[in-house]
């Protein structure tokens, strides 16, 4: 059985230092300010972004949904019409 050998254009070693820099650049980085802040505001704004990041894919998925709906259903009109 033959195996057949895929070009790559980087080299396992390049991604290996290409990671190790951007774990260096970014070793020092923290969370944002809200999760470490006790004032009642900032933890309210933290809540209401936690809903909103979790709301946000659902309903790209639902707008989505009903787009392609919307569009096979003028589709079908249009094969009626003809």
């Amino acid at each position: 059985m033959m195996s057949v050998k895929i070009p790559l254009p980087i080299n396992a070693s390049r991604v290996l230092l290409m990671a190790g820099v951007i774990f260096l650049i970014f070793s020092n980085a923290e969370a944002c300010s809200v999760c470490y802040s006790n004032t009642e505001d900032m933890k309210w704004s933290f809540y209401i972004s936690i809903i909103f990041m979790g709301l946000l894919p659902p309903s790209m998925v639902t707008g989505l949904a009903f787009w392609l709906y919307r569009r096979h259903k003028r589709a079908m009109v249009a094969v009626r019409e003809n």
